[in-house]
């Protein structure tokens, strides 16, 4: 019998694929049916489908994920030379045009466990990076080598493995400074959704290539985010951000403010007291209005 209220906050791959999983799958599932509310901040369809799957009522989105407006605060070059591993890396890249791409390695069509999730959709990446440096020889390209698939990725990157270097997971400081040091970020594509990975790459200026969710769910405040949907898409873009400096700066600015402006510690204050309504007061959706992007103001 449940005895006190509560909200039940997705952020991602736990209401998305954890509910369908043998052992933890159970507990993700009794977390969300229990909740008085549901709030999640994806509006992808792997999401939709986990709602429709547990037959969830009162579910709530709201674009925000994530306080960004400090990330910058944490980059420190002087941080990096004394850190013999992030030296390493900056060496490596050297000054060419570089390209990171932190997601975890998930892509095979074959289901190497029950009910694996192939949402990466990092074999898209490799095949528009292996045209790229095919194209512009000098590219460094650094991945994170942690991933079910990794083995996979490793033989179809194999043609171009001068210009590749494998990374581990890092803490947050660490992986800001890392991040700072590269001219294109990729994150998540296929599954069409934000990350925390890609707001924090976007919120420290970097250019970002992800497969963003359906911009229609933004009411008011567009994202200016680059789609990406296909691995000519990933391609293209790379070519346009790789040729026109000022394009590049301008969409890392553009999307930069439209990311502080969306995932702020002020919009976690607003959805507090969202929180706090829902809750306390059981006023639901209209005493809450959310454009898809920033909150209105609550009182």
């Amino acid at each position: 019998m449940k005895i006190k209220k509560y909200v039940a906050y997705a952020t991602g791959s736990d209401l998305r694929e954890g509910i369908y999983y043998k052992n933890k799958g159970k507990n993700i599932k009794r977390f969300f049916k229990n909740a008085n509310v549901v709030i999640f901040h994806n509006n992808d369809q792997p999401t939709l489908n986990s709602i429709k799957h547990l037959r969830l009522k009162n579910t709530y989105w709201h674009n925000m994920y994530k306080q960004t407006e400090f990330n910058s605060s944490l980059i420190d070059k002087n941080y990096i030379k004394n850190s013999p591993y992030l030296l390493k890396i900056q060496n490596f890249i050297n000054g060419s045009f570089s390209i990171f791409m932190p997601s975890h390695i998930v892509f095979s069509d074959e289901k190497k466990i029950d009910n694996y999730f192939c949402t990466k959709g990092n074999d898209l990446v490799y095949e528009a990076i292996i045209r790229f440096i095919n194209r512009y020889p000098k590219t460094i390209f650094v991945l994170r080598g942690v991933g079910i698939d990794t083995d996979i990725a490793k033989k179809i990157l194999q043609p171009i493995k001068n210009n590749i270097m494998y990374v581990d997971t890092l803490n947050k400081k660490d992986f800001i400074n890392l991040m700072s040091m590269f001219d294109v970020i990729i994150d998540n594509i296929k599954i069409g959704s934000f990350g925390g990975i890609s707001l924090e790459a976007a919120s420290i200026g970097k250019p970002l290539l992800i497969d963003p969710p359906n911009i229609n769910f933004y009411k008011e405040d567009k994202y200016p985010f680059l789609e990406n949907k296909t691995s000519e898409d990933i391609y293209n873009n790379l070519v346009k951000l790789y040729e026109n400096l000022d394009f590049r700066k301008n969409y890392a600015e553009l999307c930069q403010k439209w990311v502080l402006r969306n995932h702020s510690s002020n919009e976690y204050l607003k959805l507090t007291k969202i929180i706090d309504r829902l809750i306390l007061e059981n006023k639901f959706l209209k005493e809450a209005p959310n454009n898809g992007g920033y909150f209105d103001q609550v009182d």
